[in-house]
């Protein structure tokens, strides 16, 4: 048996092509239009979310820093990224500032977690 991790958007044309099954969505909540149950749902208490961030070189002005924050929330709000969200089956949880900070913060700290929980570092 071979099986596969990835974001939906990824394998949705084998599901739709019936050379995929799709057994679990690791998302909080079922997805609209999916016919799959979460890994919740399914007896496993996971929730994950592939995510993206935009990061610089260190040593950027805090003028440089606004630019650039300013710059990432008009893209997160441009219409061509909606689109891509809605191609790619993407849930919009942008983040900025503090919001982002705290969210990587956790995400570092359940990560390192695990990795040290499956020995993988110490």
């Amino acid at each position: 048996m071979t099986a596969g991790i990835s974001g939906l958007g990824e394998f949705l044309p084998q599901v739709e092509a019936g050379t995929m099954r799709l057994l679990a969505v690791s998302s909080g909540e079922r997805l609209e239009g999916v016919d799959a149950p979460t890994l919740s749902e399914a007896g496993y208490d996971v929730v994950v979310q592939n995510w993206r961030m935009v990061a610089a070189a260190p040593g950027l002005s805090d003028e440089q820093k606004a630019q650039v924050a300013a710059d990432i929330e008009k893209l997160a709000k441009s219409a061509g990224w909606q689109k891509a969200l809605a191609d790619k089956g993407w849930a919009d949880t942008y983040l900025a500032g503090a919001d982002f900070d705290a969210q990587l913060a956790k995400e570092i700290e359940a990560t390192t977690a695990i990795l040290k929980d499956i020995g993988l570092v110490q």
